[in-house]
């Protein structure tokens, strides 16, 4: 996915994302994965793969930013606190 240029989404993360150890529980970077996804593109495709790779834990009240890159049947989102990718995500569609 190279030379696109990000659509950028930006939220703060909070308690109900949070796991018993106090971080940021996984399923949370699927789900704002898919949340920086405008509806309308969603509701023309099917989700078929998703590719979750962790990086580094993040916190309630931390600033989150999504950067997604689309390209036909696949979505790129990385999950970034700063300039730190927290999680990355790869989604593939039908």
């Amino acid at each position: 996915m190279k030379n696109l240029q990000p659509e950028i989404r930006e939220w703060t993360a909070e308690r109900r994302d949070m796991d018993f150890n106090r971080h940021i529980n996984n399923a949370a970077y699927l789900v704002w994965a898919l949340e920086s996804l405008p509806e309308a593109w969603q509701a023309e495709r099917a989700l078929t793969g998703i590719h979750l790779h962790f990086r580094k834990e993040s916190h309630a009240g931390e600033q989150m930013k999504s950067l997604l890159f689309r390209q036909e049947n696949l979505t790129c989102h990385h999950i970034m606190q700063g300039d730190e990718l927290r999680a990355e995500a790869v989604l593939e569609w039908t």
